[in-house]
């Protein structure tokens, strides 16, 4: 007899600190890929109950298309499925990986038996395969793992990717540099990108294929950055972390042009003048949630921002990672 439980889920979003593109092919195949990001408590939320094959998408305000999770419903029986995300689609924020993680984990939990052998390791894995296979290859999107990574095992995470395989390390932070780097940290909302992050990472991995020297190297420069991330965020040296991360928008924008727009290029330099020492845009670029580590300058920062039209939010880290319910 048919299961007719409801099942919740939700996904954690992420900002990437650094390393953002090397975990994308043919990069991490031919030269290893490393992302440092954080998980951070904005979520992808699914509910689904077997039955009827129905789809519903809300976002807080807009609409965004249902072609993603019936491509994910497709390999299982009908279920209705609804989804809500808390920010506003191309957010920049990985939601696309977020709600693969978390579509894929409902529907498996609903219909399918785990073998009681498989690890959660095993478990997780296996969905960030199987979400990022669906987007990638049944979707045709560009990307890497690390938005599937991240929304499945939560925290701060070094990434590593290669042909085939990746590997998730969480980073172990004292309270006190969790909660000041917590504390530190301003997001926000630019505008709305001009095109989907996936057009401009399809760019950029065409670049990748084509040889193009100064796409390559500032993937390179990327994957130096990620790795001294880690170390810097190991150690607590905070005030480096935030040079660090301007030095890693600089390589973004080096890697992919279109990272950037002259309003957003205006907000920088004004977050910049207020005390912030550094930040980078979240995801592909061109709009989206742009964030700063303000470090101990945190309210002139969020002034500077307020006074440009713009709303600036607090950071909160998620630790959980994908998580399923039942009510």
């Amino acid at each position: 007899m048919q299961n007719r439980r409801v099942l919740y889920t939700r996904a954690p979003l992420r900002l990437g600190f650094a390393g953002g593109g090397t975990d994308a092919e043919p990069f991490a195949s031919q030269y290893g890929g490393c992302v440092v990001s954080a998980a951070i408590a904005k979520y992808v939320r699914v509910k689904v109950m077997p039955g009827e094959a129905r789809y519903c998408t809300c976002y807080p305000y807009g609409e965004t298309s249902t072609e993603f999770i019936e491509t994910i419903g497709k390999h299982f029986p009908p279920a209705s499925i609804e989804l809500r995300v808390d920010v506003p689609p191309q957010s920049g924020l990985g939601a696309s990986g977020a709600i693969g993680v978390a579509t894929v984990m409902a529907l498996r939990d609903v219909f399918e038996k785990h073998n009681p052998k498989h690890t959660l390791q095993q478990i997780k894995n296996d969905i960030i395969a199987f979400a990022h296979k669906i987007e990638t290859e049944e979707m045709s999107i560009p990307g890497g793992k690390q938005d599937q990574c991240a929304a499945a095992w939560g925290g701060i995470n070094y990434m590593e990717f290669g042909a085939d395989r990746f590997e998730v390390t969480h980073l172990q932070l004292s309270q006190d540099v969790l909660l000041t780097l917590e504390n530190s940290l301003i997001i926000t909302y630019i505008h709305p990108r001009l095109e989907s992050g996936g057009s401009i990472m399809r760019r950029e991995v065409d670049r990748v294929r084509a040889g193009d020297l100064a796409t390559i190297d500032a993937l390179k420069k990327q994957k130096e950055l990620a790795n001294e991330a880690r170390r810097m965020l190991r150690h607590g040296f905070l005030a480096d972390f935030g040079a660090l991360l301007d030095e890693a928008w600089q390589y973004k924008k080096r890697q992919s042009p279109e990272a950037t727009t002259g309003f957003i290029d205006d907000v920088y330099s004004v977050a910049k003048k207020a005390g912030a020492l550094g930040g980078k845009i979240s995801g592909a670029g061109g709009g989206g949630y742009l964030f700063f580590l303000a470090l101990g300058k945190e309210g002139p920062v969020a002034d500077a921002l307020l006074g440009m039209g713009l709303h600036p939010e607090t950071v909160t880290f998620d630790t959980k990672g994908v998580t399923a319910w039942k009510p």
